[in-house]
């Protein structure tokens, strides 16, 4: 029931987003469903892996496969369908309580989820990154 919640949070927490960045009526839905599978792929990866970072990378791969396919159906920028999808994978609470806890003058945990912070962006970058690669070279020898 909680990974049901998490989900439908996931879609609506893209959607505000997605109202924020003036995404278009049309794209609304496509958009938002990105964030959604994006979070389930998480969740669905962080059953078999301990690993939060490694999760994070796979969430990101399928991300960035779901939003080159819905640029070239929708014949929109990549871009849109990633700023909005990546919403739910981005590690707020890490960066809340390292900020929290170097406020507090604990710079151990501070640290601990900077860390923690960086290192699970990266992840998610590297993964669109790679995708992106992918996508750019597949659009070359299609030519």
């Amino acid at each position: 029931m909680f990974n049901i919640i998490q989900l439908i949070m996931a879609f609506f927490g893209s959607m505000g987003f997605a109202f924020i960045f003036n995404t278009k009526k049309d794209i609304l839905l496509p958009t938002c469903m990105g964030g959604f599978l994006a979070w389930l792929v998480y969740l669905i990866t962080h059953q078999w892996l301990a690993n939060p970072y490694l999760c994070g990378f796979i969430a990101s791969l399928f991300m960035g496969i779901y939003a080159g396919i819905m640029a070239r159906i929708y014949k929109k920028p990549t871009t849109v369908f990633i700023a909005v999808g990546a919403i739910p994978l981005i590690p707020g609470s890490g960066l809340y309580y390292a900020i929290y806890y170097l406020l507090l003058q604990n710079t151990a945990r501070s640290l601990y989820y900077a860390k923690y912070t960086l290192i699970f962006a990266s992840c998610m970058s590297a993964g669109i990154i790679f995708i992106n690669i992918l996508f750019s070279q597949f659009a070359k020898q299609k030519d």
